[in-house]
Parts: structure tokens; C-alpha cells; sequence
């Protein structure tokens, strides 16, 4: 998640130039993304896709649904 504003800023650049952005958002886990990624890697966004469904279950009890 980014802001409008940070979003714009970011648009198509490459992963070094968005990760200064990302590190000024106002949400911790994409100012954690920059933090703890200093590169963007298939493996990597595999990896932020598994954390980001983890924290889904967490919050919206997906598992329990069924």
C-alpha cells in the first residue's frame, strides 16, 4: 500500500528509486518492505505474497470460513 501522492511518485521507476519512496510511507509494512528488501526479486514478492496472506487470515479469519 502507498499514499496517492507517493504513489504517483513512484509510477514505472525501478525498484532502487521506489524503495526511497516507500520508506517515507505512512504504513509500516511497505516503510518494512523497503527496510528489509533491497531488491525486488520473484522470490521476494513471493515471499511478501505469503506474508500478506498471513496477515489476511489473521485479520479476516479466512480459515474459519469454510
Amino acid at each position: 500500500m502507498l499514499e496517492k501522492n507517493l504513489n504517483q511518485e513512484a509510477a514505472n521507476q525501478p525498484y532502487a528509486a521506489k524503495r526511497q519512496i516507500y520508506a517515507r510511507s505512512q504504513f509500516s509494512l511497505t516503510r518494512q518492505l523497503a527496510a528489509e528488501h533491497t531488491e525486488w526479486t520473484p522470490q521476494r514478492l513471493e515471499q511478501r505474497q505469503q506474508q500478506m496472506a498471513a496477515i489476511a487470515i489473521g485479520i479476516w479469519r479466512i480459515g474459519q470460513l469454510s
